[in-house]
């Protein structure tokens, strides 16, 4: 979801989940549901201003995929990619 986002920018519940469901099966309540958490978790901003709520990245997208890559080298490899 954050890759849409980051990619088209700010966008609706039915922009992403469309977006979603161009690449797997997923229900709207469910990607509803995901938003909803990301929401919770910071990771998205629900704009309530506008109708219907357009959401954007709460997080910039470097700084997202390099901590991302640091915690899968922690966890999967123990903390060192020498052991791919």
């Amino acid at each position: 979801m954050l890759n849409i986002l980051w990619t088209r920018g700010s966008s609706t519940l039915r922009e992403i989940h469309e977006a979603l469901r161009s690449k797997r099966d997923i229900g709207l309540t469910t990607t509803l549901k995901k938003v909803q958490i990301m929401e919770g978790k910071g990771l998205v901003i629900r704009d309530a201003s506008t109708r219907p709520c357009k959401y954007t990245p709460g997080v910039e997208q470097g700084a997202t995929r390099g901590g991302i890559l640091v915690e899968m080298v922690r966890t999967v490899f123990g903390g060192s990619p020498e052991g791919c």
